[in-house]
């Protein structure tokens, strides 16, 4: 940050426009790569700029259950909605590693009001209900026939 920040002080307008996005762009193609330094400082310009409901994309675009579990916090308090669409999105859940998905599904269980939870379940296509989906359904138990 600090380093934009100087280069910010120093540069033309034009050429802090160009070096801003080529940060980004580095940034972004790294986290979509596992960097989770990267995601933060990604993260971290969006806040900045006063887009943190970027961080859905950015999630989405991450595929990346590990980042969905260090950002769920943030997530939830942005929008339990969106928060709920985006587990269901995400395709690579299928093959994530159940200790996360009983994390996350745990997690959202326990900070999204039960039947609120339940009509946000429901309203999901069959399509949409991946191994988190599933999971939370089991661990409120209840059927979405």
């Amino acid at each position: 940050m600090t380093t934009i920040c100087s280069f910010k002080k120093h540069a033309t307008l034009e050429k802090f426009k160009k070096y801003r996005q080529a940060v980004l762009t580095n940034s972004r193609y790294s986290y979509q790569n596992g960097n989770i330094e990267a995601f933060n400082f990604y993260f971290e310009i969006k806040k900045l700029d006063d887009k943190r409901n970027d961080l859905f994309e950015m999630l989405q675009n991450a595929y990346n259950l590990n980042f969905v579990n260090e950002y769920k916090e943030i997530a939830l308090k942005l929008s339990e909605v969106k928060l709920i669409s985006l587990l269901s999105e995400i395709s690579l859940f299928s093959n994530a590693e159940a200790k996360l998905v009983h994390e996350i599904a745990d997690f959202v269980v326990k900070n999204i009001e039960r039947d609120k939870l339940i009509f946000l379940l429901k309203t999901l296509s069959v399509y949409r209900r991946n191994s988190i989906i599933v999971t939370i359904e089991e661990k409120i138990k209840i059927s979405t026939s």
